[in-house]
């Protein structure tokens, strides 16, 4: 309007509008012009699925906008069989990244046709689904052997499938077949024709494929017992404490435990490590007539089908220490297949007997009074691997030359090994040069008794000869070979002064040393005999 001229009529624009462009996903794309207003890989106008703005759950959002469109607590995304980011929109990206249209380009899926998983028409995110769940578990079934179980179920879901496991933990799935048939349903068939089978259980899984969120799921596990007789005792294994009358509570074999892995359980195996011996006779029970039945047969069982009379049902043996059963680990009888020998060493240095063999146990023995009695040896002091295949010794001192030592091998975890202890060859330490003492007496008393120098085996041909003070001799010996030479014992060989087996007197004497053997020179020094 003009103030200044009164007769101006007031002139009046046309209304303005401001209008504001909703933008639901925050992609910077208006809803007006976007084609996924949600990002959730579905366009806008398969979730109209032909209603404008269609609202499938009823709380007055429509689908386009909505990331879960049906409100079952599944994404549409993950119904539609798209790649989640975790809050409901396409992609791994968050916030995803889009094109000038509104379509998610992070992605390498999306925009396709989406899942109609039961094929009713209907995708599955405009259809709300709910988990699948198991309202009545499957019961253990009884028959006799040979038949059928039948196992049933009732659980809601669109998808069924039956399982199978032999330990409880590992379930596999089952396939129509001459054993199963149902396996898809929710009532299973099992045929039984062998006993093999005996140990397995089942259990049904239930999925809801049109909802995929459900995680599935699974009935409770029922078994069948079948009213097998294993020993023919009168008594049926479902209550048979045990089965294969050898002795061993079930319990203690174990429900479905098959130490040899031969598909029969330890509970009505007779050898259940298959070792060829009795698990009754490993257990370390009595099994006079070989047959692995506790005692001697026929025996007789009461009503929960343990033998009478025979013994048995105490912890079973478990001779190592292991911690395993001997009944349940296979044993073999001790085996040696190399014997030691004679070990010669440099005077302070390590010397090492071994053997080759197979045993549970090896235990070295030393003897020092030429095998007359044998001590057990311990990991101490100059010895190691006493309780090994291969003894060592460190150091070695003259105190031990002519020593002797054996090793004994065992394998009592092995009830049926005919040789309880296999012994080894005895060998002794020798030093590579001769140690002579300085003096014995041959007094009877068994302590240094003789004039013995084990080094000189080492040259089998040596001689020697002793002398008195005044230049004569009293002793000659030639070992010619001999691998247990005949030491002097004080005895003169005869002269004339000495009739032959005399002792001399006490006093110092004069040896001589040959070694005959091409190499070492003669040894010679004095010993003193005292009585």
């Amino acid at each position: 309007s003009n103030l200044a001229y009164a007769c101006d009529p007031t002139s009046v624009s046309n209304i303005a509008q401001f209008v504001i462009l909703t933008d639901t996903d925050n992609d910077g794309v208006p809803d007006l012009i976007d084609v996924d207003d949600d990002n959730d890989g579905i366009l806008d106008t398969v979730e109209d699925n032909g209603v404008v703005d269609r609202d499938t759950d009823g709380n007055g959002d429509p689908d386009r906008i909505q990331l879960d469109a049906d409100s079952d607590g599944c994404f549409d995304v993950t119904e539609a069989g798209f790649t989640d980011n975790g809050i409901g929109m396409l992609g791994t990206l968050n916030p995803p990244t889009v094109d000038a249209t509104g379509l998610v380009t992070s992605a390498t899926d999306g925009y396709t046709v989406p899942n109609d998983l039961d094929g009713n028409g209907t995708p599955d995110f405009q259809e709300a689904g709910t988990g699948a769940s198991i309202t009545t578990d499957p019961v253990d079934q009884d028959f006799i052997l040979s038949g059928s179980a039948i196992f049933t179920a009732a659980a809601s879901g669109d998808t069924f499938q039956w399982e199978v496991s032999t330990d409880g933990v590992n379930w596999n799935t089952l396939t129509d077949d001459a054993t199963y048939s149902g396996t898809t349903t929710t009532s299973l068939t099992v045929t039984i024709s062998t006993i093999n089978t005996f140990f397995e259980e089942y259990r049904l899984r239930a999925t809801n494929i049109a909802y995929a969120c459900d995680p599935g799921a699974n009935s409770l596990s029922a078994s069948y017992n079948s009213l097998a007789d294993t020993d023919n005792d009168g008594v049926f294994d479902i209550i048979d404490v045990d089965d294969d009358n050898d002795g061993i509570f079930d319990t203690v074999e174990g429900e479905f435990t098959d130490s040899n892995l031969d598909g029969i359980p330890d509970r009505i195996s007779l050898d259940a490590d298959s070792d060829s011996c009795a698990d009754t006779v490993e257990a370390g029970f009595d099994d006079p007539d070989g047959d692995g039945i506790l005692g001697s047969s026929p025996v007789t069982v009461d009503a929960n089908g343990q033998v009478t009379g025979q013994g048995g049902y105490t912890p079973p043996n478990d001779l190592n220490g292991n911690g395993v059963f001997d009944f349940q680990e296979a044993g073999s009888a001790s085996v040696l297949n190399n014997q030691p020998e004679d070990v010669t060493v440099d005077l302070g240095s390590d010397a090492v007997f071994e053997v080759s063999g197979s045993a549970t146990f090896f235990q070295w023995q030393e003897s020092v009074d030429n095998g007359s009695t044998w001590n057990d040896l311990f990991n101490q002091g100059i010895y190691s691997g006493v309780d090994t295949d291969r003894l060592r010794i460190f150091e070695a001192r003259g105190r031990l030359e002519g020593n002797m030592y054996r090793v004994i091998l065992s394998s009592p975890d092995y009830a049926c090994d005919p040789i309880l202890e296999l012994i080894s060859a005895e060998v002794r330490l020798i030093f590579s040069t001769a140690i002579i003492p300085s003096g014995f007496s041959p007094n009877g008393d068994g302590n240094n008794d003789v004039f013995s120098i084990p080094g000189l085996l080492e040259s089998p041909d040596f001689t020697m000869e002793v002398f008195d003070r005044w230049g004569n001799s009293v002793y000659k010996y030639r070992n010619n070979g001999n691998l247990s030479p005949d030491w002097w014992d004080g005895r003169s060989t005869g002269n004339m002064n000495l009739s032959s087996g005399e002792l001399v007197p006490s006093g110092t004497y004069f040896y001589l040393i040959n070694f005959n053997d091409g190499n070492k020179t003669p040894a010679k020094g004095w010993v003193y005999i005292i009585y």
